[in-house]
């Protein structure tokens, strides 16, 4: 709300705003793809949630044809991480305050790279200890 307040200041009366919260990802990114195939020259899209939401929304602008640098993005923190295990080419969302999640998918003990695929929207999650490429967690 506070960033929508921001943003009318900024640009009196020339945006549209598309509230998505609250509905799943691939609906919202159906709406965002319809209203942008009807956007004109000159768009600007900015888009504000957790890091998982907007780059999924990113790269769904991204195909409908906009330019990377028409778009912006404010992420909001959140306790979950998103991550791609490069072993079984998952993603998930994980606990930031977890060391060394295990690849839901695969059972793999993952550490958790600084790398961001933009492409997958998601850390990149690697084995975590490369002596044992398949180590997974004892129960």
């Amino acid at each position: 709300m506070q960033f929508e307040q921001q943003l009318k200041a900024r640009a009196p009366g020339s945006f549209q705003i598309l509230n998505l919260a609250g509905q799943s990802i691939e609906s919202a990114q159906a709406q965002l793809q319809a209203m942008l195939q009807k956007a004109c020259v000159g768009t600007h899209l900015y888009l504000s949630g957790t890091e998982h939401a907007i780059w999924k929304l990113y790269n769904a602008a991204v195909a409908v044809g906009m330019h990377p640098q028409e778009i912006s993005m404010f992420r909001h923190e959140e306790a979950l991480t998103p991550i791609y295990c490069v072993h079984c080419s998952t993603q998930q969302l994980i606990d930031r305050s977890e060391e060394h999640p295990s690849c839901a998918s695969c059972g793999v003990v993952l550490e958790v790279r600084q790398h961001f695929s933009r492409i997958h929207g998601a850390y990149l999650g690697v084995v975590a200890d490369a002596d044992q490429p398949f180590g997974r967690k004892q129960a």
